[in-house]
């Protein structure tokens, strides 16, 4: 076997199949594998283990070597990466890769930072800014990944997802979050989607006061969401006025939530039309910046309005197109999609096929219990469905998870007035 890893013939299957202690894997691969190699190939894969993905010019720039395709079409051919390259992209077993990180811990502590900063500077010129983000904190460059945050946070946000850039701006010390208050706000909004409400309130008051008009939109925006957990369309329409207002036209994310809360104001306050026209408007500005999120949001409330006012044909039509533009951004692992499938049990039920509705409304469940305020509007729906199908327990026990969303988090007024409602009914 010794004589194989040396020549690369076995290294595969080796590498993928062992299953012996850490110990003995390190002290095996170092001995059969690092240390046939020759001391600059060696050094080589020690300033490249940091890295997830390797391409040429990154290791280029990571090991200071104007040679690292030619290098790596070796190292492949001696077996020691994952698959075929894809592209210009290769990457180590993983096995391999944490004996060379050992090794590079043990032998060069020193280099370590230093070395992530240099792939953080690459993979962000070349516009891989979450990639370059995670280097930045692990090469401890809190500045650089926060300077990193405040440039490109949407793109960030797409590439890492919500919930990774929301726990990593929650890592950084409020000396940094003062200097970059842009953060302050997208660290609230993280919290808003993900139902922290009573978190909202410190969070706000965290940002420095005297923003710029940017940032007192974002925090407008934020304000509108909070008012509309309360019911308070008034306030709803006058925050959502100032964002509008403060708000570059550049920040079509932030615009469209603000969008998105005018319709929201406009629906509580009765005038329906008026509605219905701003969350068209939030669609369109969703589309318009790829923002599946946004998209969504709005479609669900869109659809929702078409159905409470009896507009069962539209609101199908409208279920279709977001189906449609699902499956083709391939969105269907997003909790938000619950919100869809929603609608859709909610029509079946209108069309008397309670097990479809049943089965549309349990998918929806499953879907979007990450993202609370939706899957609250699921638990009203399922309440709906189970009065039609005659399944009380399944009415008790969605009454029941929304009492204690409501109990933990709070929920919008408009709910908790349909949910008391609907628990009058089941007594």
């Amino acid at each position: 076997m010794a004589s194989s890893l040396r020549s690369g013939a076995d290294n595969t299957s080796f590498i993928t199949n062992f299953t012996g202690s850490d110990r003995h894997v390190l002290d095996y691969l170092t001995a059969e594998v690092l240390n046939q190699l020759p001391a600059s190939v060696q050094e080589f894969l020690l300033q490249t283990s940091i890295l997830t993905w390797l391409h040429p010019e990154l290791c280029d720039a990571v090991s200071g070597r104007q040679d690292s395709g030619q290098l790596l079409n070796q190292l492949a051919g001696n077996n020691l990466f994952q698959g075929p390259a894809t592209g210009p992209w290769y990457r180590y077993h993983a096995l391999f890769a944490h004996v060379l990180q050992v090794h590079l811990q043990e032998q060069k502590p020193e280099q370590v930072a230093s070395l992530h900063q240099r792939a953080a500077a690459w993979l962000a010129e070349n516009q891989y800014f979450g990639a370059a983000l995670g280097h930045s904190l692990a090469a401890d460059d809190l500045e650089q990944a926060a300077s990193l945050l405040n440039s490109h946070p949407q793109t960030i946000w797409r590439q890492l997802g919500l919930a990774r850039m929301t726990n990593i701006l929650d890592t950084l010390p409020p000396e940094i979050l003062t200097r970059f208050p842009r953060l302050g706000a997208y660290r609230a909004l993280g919290a808003l989607i993900q139902g922290k409400l009573r978190e909202l309130p410190a969070l706000l008051d965290s940002v420095p006061v005297n923003q710029t008009d940017e940032v007192s939109g974002m925090l407008a925006v934020i304000r509108t969401y909070l008012a509309i957990f309360q019911n308070d369309p008034e306030n709803i329409l006058a925050w959502a006025q100032e964002a509008i207002e403060k708000l570059p036209w550049e920040q079509i994310l932030w615009r469209s939530f603000a969008t998105l809360a005018a319709g929201d104001g406009h629906a509580l306050a009765g005038q329906l039309p008026s509605a219905a026209d701003f969350y068209s408007e939030a669609i369109y500005l969703g589309k318009k910046s790829h923002l599946p999120f946004s998209v969504l949001l709005a479609g669900w409330k869109l659809g929702t309005l078409r159905w409470q006012q009896g507009q069962l044909h539209d609101c199908q039509q409208l279920c279709a197109e977001l189906q449609e533009y699902i499956r083709q951004h391939k969105l269907e692992q997003l909790p938000r999609t619950g919100a869809i499938h929603a609608l859709q049990a909610l029509l079946a039920r209108e069309r008397g096929e309670l097990e479809l509705a049943q089965a549309k409304i349990s998918a929806a469940l499953a879907a979007c219990r990450p993202e609370k305020p939706i899957f609250a509007w699921c638990l009203y729906s399922q309440i709906l469905i189970g009065y039609s199908s005659r399944q009380l327990d399944r009415v008790r026990q969605a009454i029941g998870e929304l009492e204690a969303i409501q109990r933990d988090q709070g929920l919008p007024g408009f709910l908790t007035f349909q949910v008391d409602r609907e628990q009058a009914l089941t007594c």
